[in-house]
């Protein structure tokens, strides 16, 4: 008994070893991100930076040669069509105002008539067009009140609608300034054809002709200017459209009537628009990387209305999401961050009572942020984001306390 109590100590200090190694090769779970397979549409988009832009913008010209009287305007001041005085300018001396200025006037007056006839033409192209588009979405919006046609059908026939709609809105502003070009020239030809060797001060007034406001002034001092200076830009702000560029070999996915939605613009909420034209001709840009690319513009109309985007200018940048198509609203889904890749074979890790599970899958369609999944698991499943090297089939794992702001997300 007494031999016992001796070895005592030393038989307490080998349990107490024998539990510290216990502890210490003991497997520990491994902390991870967990996300719930989820059923829902994926949408294919293209993700892209671009900017908005004035539908239809006017430089103003000097119209003839003289003295340029100091701008009082700035940009962002107002306009109005027929009222307001944009700018003034003294002709030159009369030793100046040859046969030779006489001609360009004349000149300048004829291609003046021949705009004009060009745009009255297109005028009634587009307003003829626009009816047509009027008629056709009338019908349409009729037939889809009863489920008489496809979604898709009235979508197209809404594009179109719109499309026809600002056309002609173009064609009317086109030809307004037309008109406006031809009374500028008609009255520097009577300036010039009537100026005498007693030459008067009266200056010559150049007045607004559209709604809107003062871009950029780009001649603000008083100095000479010659004939077709530009002066300043003017245009409606409350017609913005959106350019994005994307890379030619996306473009081609891209179709007119396709939905843009634009985030990170500075606004509450994101916008919409519709995409009208992917313009045919790509240009090279150079990116920030250094790295030459070929880029199409694609053009695209808002659909919210001017007071909810008023804040919105043009030139201004935005994040726009071009949607190419959307998978099957019955589909599963999950991160694209849970999928890896192993010996030509696709495989998530699946949490199965707290341990490491390797599942095959079959994958459809990825836009980067989601990944359809065609087989291998059900709804419901909980899958590991972003699985380290180190883990392997078996191990015990731990959901880490962001997993369930993770599953809000996906």
């Amino acid at each position: 008994m007494k031999r016992l109590r001796e070895k005592m100590p030393w038989l307490f200090a080998a349990v107490i070893l024998i539990a510290l190694l216990v502890y210490g090769y003991w497997p520990r779970p491994v902390l991870v991100d967990l996300a719930a397979v989820k059923r829902g549409s994926i949408a294919m988009t293209v993700d892209d930076d671009g900017e908005t832009r004035i539908r239809e913008r006017y430089r103003i010209a000097a119209p003839v040669t003289g003295k340029l009287l100091r701008l009082e305007l700035h940009a962002g001041d107002r306009v109005e069509r027929g009222t307001t005085e944009l700018m003034q300018i003294l002709p030159m001396d009369p030793a100046l105002l040859d046969a030779r200025t006489v001609a360009e006037s004349q000149a300048r007056l004829a291609a003046a008539d021949a705009a004009i006839e060009e745009s009255q033409s297109l005028l009634a192209s587009a307003e003829s067009a626009a009816q047509l588009a009027e008629d056709a979405y009338q019908r349409a919006n009729a037939l889809h009140k009863t489920k008489s046609i496809a979604t898709s059908e009235w979508e197209e026939a809404e594009h179109d609608h719109r499309a026809a709609q600002a056309n002609l809105r173009s064609a009317k502003f086109r030809s307004l300034v037309r008109n406006y070009e031809r009374d500028i020239a008609k009255a520097a030809l009577l300036k010039v054809s009537n100026f005498s060797e007693t030459p008067t001060d009266l200056p010559f007034k150049i007045i607004s002709p559209i709604d809107g406001a003062v871009l950029r002034v780009l001649q603000e001092d008083s100095s000479v200017v010659a004939a077709g200076t530009p002066i300043l830009e003017i245009g409606d702000p409350r017609d913005l459209e959106l350019q994005i560029d994307v890379l030619s070999n996306y473009a081609v996915a891209i179709e007119p009537g396709a939905t843009v939605t634009i985030e990170h613009w500075g606004g509450p909420k994101p916008l919409h628009a519709k995409v009208r034209v992917v313009e045919p001709s790509a240009f090279l840009k150079v990116s920030a990387l250094g790295v030459e690319e070929k880029r199409v513009r694609v053009i695209a109309d808002f659909l919210e209305p001017w007071e909810e985007r008023q804040t919105l200018g043009d030139g201004y940048r935005i994040e726009a999401r071009i949607t190419l198509r959307e998978s099957d609203p019955q589909s599963l889904h999950v991160p694209a961050g849970a999928v890896f890749e192993l010996a030509g074979k696709r495989y998530v890790f699946r949490s199965r009572a707290n341990r490491v599970e390797r599942v095959e899958v079959s994958i459809g369609d990825s836009n980067g942020r989601q990944t359809e999944i065609r087989s291998g698991l059900k709804e419901g499943d909980r899958i590991i984001l972003h699985p380290p090297d180190t883990l392997r089939e078996g191990d015990i794992i731990e959901a880490a306390p962001s997993s369930s702001q993770i599953d809000a997300l996906n």
